[in-house]
């Protein structure tokens, strides 16, 4: 089953020049729960999976928010690993940042090829 999106028309949008925010708007539409047009993940993930650089995701999501695009939140989740050694320890890593991008203005429907 395929999902589909439809998404605001942003070219007459300041951030629509700017190639990075289109990608991680379009990214993060086609993403995101149909149910509360959420996406969720690590700004450090969200570059991985759209290929460019941790500070122009940063740049792109100012810019999407700055034009009421998305709506950008931040939360802090500690995260712990369990280690593979004979004797299984638990290490504490550096916590992971995980963002909340909310699409606003959006449309969704399940339809059928």
């Amino acid at each position: 089953m395929s999902k589909w999106v439809i998404i605001q028309d942003a070219r007459d949008l300041p951030c629509y020049r700017n190639l990075n925010a289109r990608l991680v708007y379009l990214h993060c539409a086609m993403g995101c729960d149909i149910s509360s047009y959420v996406y969720t993940c690590s700004l450090r993930r969200l570059a991985i999976e759209v290929g460019i650089s941790y500070e122009a995701v940063r740049h792109a999501l100012k810019a999407l928010a700055a034009d009421g695009l998305v709506e950008v939140g931040s939360t802090t989740q500690p995260t712990t690993q369990t280690a593979t050694q004979p004797a299984t320890q638990l290490t504490t890593q550096r916590t992971t940042h995980l963002t909340t991008i909310k699409i606003n203005k959006i449309d969704t429907a399940n339809r059928t090829a």
